[in-house]
């Protein structure tokens, strides 16, 4: 609903995969929904390199996908982390830059434990109301429906994921960062509840239809400027 008449967006979604050219990640046995999706990911990247129609491409991952597990399929040989990591991002952003694409790399919303969004989650549902009620004159439990951004317990990896991303980035001008943590933080806290009290995550880290129709403006005006 946030797209114009004129306009059309493609998603090429493949589970915990990160959208590098040649990475592999997210490789769990106990997963085989996630094996080998480099294969679904390298088709993506060939559809948008070869349609001149695509001008603008948004790469999104969890860090915690690829933390420590992942292979450059181009150099297997290669087992230094970050230095995989600098590679697939030149690669990709390489790529997409020769064929003219407008590049935008979005940095994950704040994720939680899963006994904090169960407890919020419970919270919410027990002070549930007919009308909205700001969230800051909602009872003190939904406290916990919050967390200070250092206590994060994915701030390591979404740190790491941003520096190297915006490392790789340096020198080129069509590439721009889109920065989830300003949606869901301030004052140094990031919370899972939107202004009114509604809750925005369905689990400790996916947004829920609210969180998506929250946050989507944010993207799209991004992308328009």
């Amino acid at each position: 609903s946030q797209a114009n008449a004129k306009e059309g967006i493609a998603v090429f979604p493949a589970s915990c995969a990160i959208p590098l050219i040649g990475l592999h990640s997210g490789n769990n046995p106990n997963l085989p929904d996630r094996v080998h999706s480099e294969h679904l990911l390298s088709e993506a990247f060939s559809y948008i390199l070869n349609h001149k129609n695509i001008k603008k491409v948004v790469l999104s991952h969890l860090p915690e996908c690829s933390w420590h597990n992942v292979v450059d399929t181009q150099n297997p040989d290669n087992h230094d982390f970050d230095s995989i990591l600098l590679n697939g991002l030149v690669r990709t952003y390489d790529a997409l830059t020769k064929a003219g694409k407008e590049i935008y790399v979005v940095l994950d919303n704040p994720g939680y434990t899963d006994d904090a969004y169960q407890k919020c989650n419970a919270s919410v549902s027990a002070f549930r109301r007919p009308v909205n009620i700001p969230s800051y004159l909602l009872p003190k439990e939904l406290e916990i429906c919050s967390l200070r951004i250092s206590e994060r317990k994915d701030k390591e990896m979404l740190d790491h994921w941003a520096k190297l991303s915006k490392d790789a980035s340096i020198g080129y001008k069509n590439i721009s960062f889109i920065n989830l943590a300003d949606v869901f933080c301030s004052a140094g806290k990031c919370s899972m509840l939107d202004s009114k009290g509604k809750i925005l995550y369905r689990d400790r880290g996916h947004l829920n239809i609210k969180g998506s129709l929250y946050v989507a403006p944010f993207i799209f005006d991004k992308l328009r400027q």
